[in-house]
């Protein structure tokens, strides 16, 4: 005797050759899925193969072509005879037909279909995102899309690429050494010159990059920044340590703040954070301060939500001579105050 299985309402059942017939909600998606990708490719554009996304075009016999391809066509001499008046001037030709385009025939119908009925990938799908929009929602998304290209933001750089792409441009284009840790100590030497000292650091830890950098302002204040070249950034934090090696007194700065979104500029970080921005007097005094012969000890620690699970909640300077174990305690306006290590 067979025991009677009961079986789930969604799950498939066997038929009489043993197979296993898919789910009709299943199999709705399937039609709906196929059905918009059919919809998409008729908007293709047969020369590019690319979505038509402006202003699409046609010849009297009907062939499309899209905004881009159609400005690419070379132009010839109209040798229609019928019209001697428009023998001199040059038009370009159907890429499929070869007959003359010499209105600019729009295909109004298929622009309104796809503006109101198709869902279009974001322009940015190759480079990792995966929204999809009608096409007016869609132009505000990739104004502001996190995967759109990124300018390098080096002075005298022009080059723009993705996220994914621009570790790889920092180190061919400007020679930066990727180090697979997530802790970093060194002191650094103005060793170029410059009035105004700039150091930058790229960093693979917890399965992402981080870039770095260490700059003195022209007001004379030292700004460090941490961003991250993925949208995670939320999930890390960084503590970072300034000191004065030459010093025979212990300065030293300490601070704690969020990792900041890749994208940030460095205008914006100095005046809204997260960034950590000490003045220069509190480390270095100012008769002995010399930004052409700079010398700063510099550490900072990347960490993880989750992962390391003290987080330091501390932002302050401490200025402690040799001889005094109190010390001077000073307060910056880079966030809230909560603690200072005394070591």
């Amino acid at each position: 005797m067979r025991a009677n299985i009961p079986q789930k309402k969604n799950a498939g059942y066997r038929n009489q050759n043993n197979g296993i017939k898919p789910n009709k909600k299943k199999g709705k998606k399937r039609k709906r899925n196929s059905e918009s990708n059919q919809l998409i490719r008729s908007i293709e554009c047969p020369i590019c193969n690319e979505i038509m996304r402006k202003k699409i075009y046609q010849c009297t016999h009907g062939h499309l072509i899209c905004e881009n391809c159609k400005k690419k066509l070379p132009r010839h001499k109209n040798n229609d005879n019928n019209n001697n008046n428009n023998n001199n001037i040059k038009v370009c030709l159907c890429p499929q037909c070869r007959i003359p385009m010499e209105n600019e025939i729009r295909n109004l119908a298929l622009e309104n279909l796809r503006n109101q009925c198709i869902s279009l990938p974001c322009s940015y799908k190759l480079h990792g995102c995966e929204e999809s929009f009608l096409s007016p929602e869609l132009t505000k998304h990739e104004k502001e899309c996190y995967y759109r290209p990124l300018p390098c933001g080096e002075l005298k750089c022009d080059w723009k690429g993705s996220i994914k792409e621009y570790g790889d441009h920092l180190i061919k284009a400007h020679s930066l050494i990727k180090q697979n840790r997530n802790e970093y100590a060194q002191v650094l030497k103005n060793s170029k010159g410059y009035n105004y000292p700039y150091w930058r650091f790229l960093h693979q830890c917890y399965g992402s990059e981080f870039f770095v950098r260490l700059k003195r302002l022209t007001n004379g204040n030292l700004l460090v920044t941490c961003q991250c070249l993925d949208e995670n950034y939320h999930q890390f934090q960084v503590d970072v340590q300034l000191t004065n090696p030459d010093s025979k007194e212990c300065n030293f700065f300490r601070s704690s703040q969020p990792v900041a979104d890749i994208r940030s500029t460095e205008v914006h970080l100095a005046a809204n954070g997260p960034a950590v921005l000490i003045p220069t007097y509190i480390i270095f005094p100012k008769s002995q301060f010399n930004p052409l012969d700079l010398r700063v000890g510099f550490s900072f620690h990347i960490k993880k939500k989750g992962i390391d699970s003290k987080f330091s909640k501390i932002n302050g300077c401490l200025n402690r001579s040799s001889s005094s174990s109190a010390g001077r305690v000073q307060s910056l306006n880079t966030g809230p105050v909560i603690e200072i290590l005394d070591d």
